[in-house]
């Protein structure tokens, strides 16, 4: 996964770049060409090493020692104040970063918060049109007992009334079913 950008600080930025940018002026003998000597002068003693590089510095007047170390110490003042600002733009976005965290925190506990209320908004809802249900279902059921109740009394009565009325049937006989 490539790095995730971070304003203020890049990665790999080439140091050349840097030194141009804080105006770090070409050195006739740049410090990094002194430690390439030095390095491959590192199988000698110290002391010969330092003889050697001032024999150099002897022999040719297009350069000096001063100038290798005056250049290291104008590139150490441009890294020093390039990671200062690193250090600053790091600062920066971790002060950003703990500010969105809480911000997406707060928005958090807002949206749960909200939600929650809604939910128990809707379970009371709910539990109000269930006992409304209820409420309906319990009336339908008298309803359907109160039916219930009123035709068993209607049928107890028509059975009470056609055994009265077929008590003419046996003093004067059945009616003749083809009128």
């Amino acid at each position: 996964m490539p790095p995730i950008p971070v304003e203020g600080i890049t990665d790999e930025r080439p140091l050349p770049e840097l030194y141009a940018e804080a105006g770090v002026r070409e050195s006739p003998f740049p410090a990094e060409k002194l430690l390439k000597v030095l390095d491959g002068l590192a199988a000698m003693e110290p002391s010969v090493r330092l003889a050697a590089i001032q024999a150099m510095d002897a022999a040719d007047d297009s350069w000096t020692v001063h100038d290798a170390v005056l250049d290291a110490q104008r590139k150490i003042d441009v890294l020093e104040g390039s990671s200062q600002r690193l250090d600053e733009a790091l600062a920066a976005a971790e002060q950003q970063a703990e500010a969105d965290l809480a911000a997406h925190e707060a928005f958090a506990q807002n949206a749960t918060e909200a939600i929650r209320a809604q939910i128990a908004e809707l379970e009371a809802t709910l539990a109000k049109e269930l006992e409304q249900v209820g409420e309906q279902k319990a009336a339908i059921r008298a309803k359907l007992e109160a039916a219930r109740g009123a035709r068993s009394h209607q049928a107890a009565r028509f059975r009470s009334e056609i055994e009265r009325l077929r008590g003419l049937y046996p003093l004067f006989g059945a009616p003749d079913t083809e009128r």
